[in-house]
């Protein structure tokens, strides 16, 4: 079992995709410990990025594809390949043993050792007291860490701390956060607004597609007034040629503002009603019909003008989706720098998922994912610090937290946020509480010398 910590893990996987393996080195074996889900993605992008040559060595070759398998490769996998690099240590590729622990001070627990006696004082249970001082004992030594990580609160009776990492050192990896809904991706080629309307798309519902490819149709008359006209297609218009009960003169040379009043005056007449009893039938006739005869391709369209055909018709594409449980939530998201902004997307399950939680999800988690602040909060038992090795990597329970949301009162924040938290109090006030049950009990006639 590797019982590394996570950073180290994290930071071994992030040196292989800026290195690649080849710089980094890896013993023979390693790719018979890749699972398929990465080797599959690998092999995919070798091929599409065109990496492969016949004149490649199969040394390149092998290099390429364990590089490329490692990036795509989740935590838990990527601790069983991890020992097969160079970069692993050796002796706990030997030994399976932690061998570099966070050194603590010896000195503070002498300090401690020394002030409590002088402070307390006390006749009672001297396993009470030394466990009270192993509390604080803990609470400073993380608290002094130099890597800037801090101890935010204390649990007494589970024997925890929480312990606030910086952006820098919780080294957090996008698949850590990404949830089923999530909709946008940052390794995309296409725009956020495009990923949208493509993964509307590829649920093949005929009522999304028809808005879609409406407001396509739509959009150049709305936007060029000039431009080639709304018209009745040639099947249409050969349709009531046979029926022969509208005027010709005018339905063949028909110009719309909308695909909407094409369809209003077709049903005029009776055939055209029974061969389009919805408005969706005549849109995908349309478009079928355009596509056809003029090599058009609308989802290609709808694509790259996702943001102006989405925007107005969210309201619409909702109603279809509540049908089904859904709701599509966009949510802007701000970054530092001027102009820097993400619209990020997720398909809110109505059933199990509150819509605030969800918009919160995404801007203070994904968002600030995307900006660089988005930390960890670890629970750490305090058997897993100890005084000569130090603390050895194992966390009881981790959360993701925007770090720009706890500026002031971090723990009354956190547990704001989180309410899984509200059983740690502050070091401090947990220092003043056993003293002041200290000095009831050396004040307790019960208790005097």
């Amino acid at each position: 079992m590797n019982t590394l910590p996570q950073k180290q893990f994290k930071r071994m996987k992030r040196e292989v995709e800026e290195e690649t393996v080849r710089g980094i080195g890896y013993f023979e074996g390693i790719l018979e410990h890749i699972p398929s889900y990465p080797l599959s993605e690998a092999v995919k992008e070798l091929a599409l990025a065109g990496w492969i040559t016949p004149h490649t060595d199969v040394v390149d070759v092998q290099n390429m594809i364990v590089t490329e398998s490692i990036k795509w490769m989740n935590y838990q996998d990527f601790k069983e390949v991890a020992p097969y690099l160079f970069s692993y240590p050796r002796e706990q590729r030997e030994k399976d043993l932690l061998v570099q622990p966070v050194k603590i001070s010896r000195e503070y627990f002498e300090e401690l050792q020394a002030n409590a006696e002088e402070l307390f004082h006390l006749k009672q249970d001297l396993l009470q007291v030394n466990n009270q001082l192993d509390a604080k004992i803990k609470e400073l030594e993380m608290d002094q860490l130099p890597n800037g990580d801090q101890v935010i609160g204390v649990d007494p009776e589970s024997e925890e701390v929480l312990l606030l990492r910086t952006p820098e050192n919780a080294q957090i990896e996008e698949w850590e956060v990404r949830k089923d809904g999530l909709i946008t991706d940052y390794r995309s080629n296409l725009s956020e607004y495009a990923q949208i309307v493509d993964t509307l798309l590829e649920m093949e519902n005929p009522e999304i597609d028809m808005i879609l490819y409406e407001e396509v149709i739509n959009y150049s008359k709305k936007t060029w007034p000039d431009s080639e006209p709304i018209q009745l297609p040639e099947n249409i218009k050969e349709l009531l040629n046979q029926e022969g009960k509208l005027d010709p003169s005018y339905y063949q040379i028909a110009q719309f503002e909308t695909l909407k009043q094409a369809y209003i005056y077709g049903m005029i007449s009776p055939s055209f009603q029974e061969y389009f009893p919805h408005y969706s039938d005549f849109v995908r006739n349309c478009v079928e019909d355009r596509e056809q005869y003029e090599f058009f391709n609308y989802r290609t369209e709808a694509v790259s003008l996702a943001q102006e055909i989405l925007v107005p018709r969210l309201g619409d594409i909702n109603q279809i989706l509540g049908t089904n449980n859904q709701e599509l939530i966009v949510q802007e998201v701000v970054g530092y720098s001027q102009g820097e902004s993400w619209e990020l997307a997720y398909l809110r399950d109505t059933k199990t998922e509150d819509r605030e939680s969800v918009r919160f999800y995404l801007e203070s988690e994904i968002g600030a994912w995307y900006k660089g602040s988005l930390t960890e909060l670890a629970v750490i038992r305090f058997d897993d610090i100890d005084l000569d090795k130090g603390f050895n990597g194992h966390q009881e329970a981790v959360y993701h937290i925007d770090e720009n949301l706890l500026v002031h009162d971090k723990l009354k924040q956190a547990q704001l946020h989180i309410p899984d938290l509200k059983r740690f109090v502050e070091a401090e006030e947990l220092e003043r509480e056993q003293t002041q049950d200290i000095v009831a009990e050396k004040e307790d006639p019960e208790f005097s010398l």
